[in-house]
């Protein structure tokens, strides 16, 4: 059988100790709560797999900061509308009621 792979124990320190100040600082990002949770858990599950190769763990904080960032903007840029601009706006022809009379 095979072992269930968890979080080593510095990773699961980090998390408990960064996690409020991650949680605000993706509010400072977001402007939005569900938002900010929903940003911190992703780059928290973005680093997890890279933990073991940070050569500084005092610069984690940095560096899940850096990926929050990262992952907001690529959110952005995935989900906004491309403006066509038009080569010459042309405007209806309007009758002046006042020629009428």
């Amino acid at each position: 059988m095979r072992e269930q792979r968890g979080p080593p124990n510095d990773y699961a320190d980090f998390v408990a100790t960064a996690y409020p100040s991650l949680l605000r600082y993706g509010y400072l990002l977001t402007g939005d709560l569900e938002a900010a949770r929903e940003l911190t858990q992703t780059a928290l599950a973005r680093v997890w797999p890279r933990w073991d190769s940070l050569r500084d763990a005092a610069a984690a904080g940095a560096y899940v900061r850096k990926t929050m960032a990262t992952s907001l903007v690529s959110s952005v840029r995935r989900h906004r509308v491309r403006q066509v601009p038009l080569d010459a706006v042309t405007e209806p022809a309007v009758s002046d009621p006042a020629e009428a009379l």
